[in-house]
């Protein structure tokens, strides 16, 4: 996908998707945005007690929410199967943008693992440390039939108004399916357009606190029978 690289307000980069007229995270601070969304109202909330987190994103895209996850991993006692989908995936060259970007602000290992997951063939899971184990897929999500469940979903498409296929009843009806009792659902935005579907798919919903540049955002569960 035709993407370039952009500078948000925390410092962090973020890509601009020309094909979808949108940036891939918030413009007010994208690594704010993903700790904010789904680090702290998803995984942290789900790891509780946990010694295992299955985590399922919707729109691998730039890799800041994995790279974001990678960072947790190494910080908690808890691992993490990390499984994304991505539809259209960015090129090499960006890729590497993104990863001087995280080598030089970072570390050299973290912008090494950036590049791992990038370039890991999809369908195989790969071990990036002994606490995080990632796979990617190239599927459209509607056509996606796992062996696993999960108990996390970041839920990372662009927004209703630039990819309106992707908040519709049947994609949210998939998502739930795919997540274990108790799971949630985390996700940047909040239209009571788009919480109504989530009801109307077996979602509790649950309206948090958003990150800069948003008052609200969303976490879905699916509640205990």
């Amino acid at each position: 996908m035709p993407a370039t690289l952009i500078s948000t307000s925390d410092g962090s980069p973020s890509l601009f998707s020309s094909e979808f007229n949108a940036s891939y995270h918030s413009i007010h601070g994208a690594w704010t945005e993903t700790e904010k969304v789904f680090i702290q109202a998803g995984l942290d909330y789900m790891a509780m007690g946990r010694d295992e987190v299955n985590i399922f994103e919707v729109g691998f895209g730039s890799g800041l929410n994995a790279l974001a996850t990678l960072k947790y991993a190494g910080n908690h006692k808890v691992s993490i199967n990390y499984t994304t989908i991505e539809k259209f995936p960015i090129s090499e060259a960006v890729c590497n943008l993104l990863a001087q970007f995280w080598s030089e602000e970072y570390s050299s290992d973290l912008s090494m693992s950036f590049l791992d997951m990038h370039g890991a063939p999809h369908g195989k899971v790969i071990c990036l440390n002994e606490r995080y184990f990632f796979k990617k897929l190239l599927s459209d999500l509607l056509e996606y039939s796992p062996n696993e469940i999960f108990q996390v979903i970041f839920f990372d498409a662009f927004a209703p108004e630039t990819q309106p296929e992707m908040w519709t009843l049947e994609v949210f009806s998939k998502m739930f399916d795919l997540l274990e009792e108790g799971g949630v659902l985390v996700t940047y935005c909040a239209k009571g357009e788009v919480k109504r579907t989530m009801r109307q798919a077996g979602f509790t919903i649950e309206t948090l606190t958003g990150p800069p540049g948003k008052r609200e955002m969303t976490r879905g569960i699916k509640a205990m029978l």
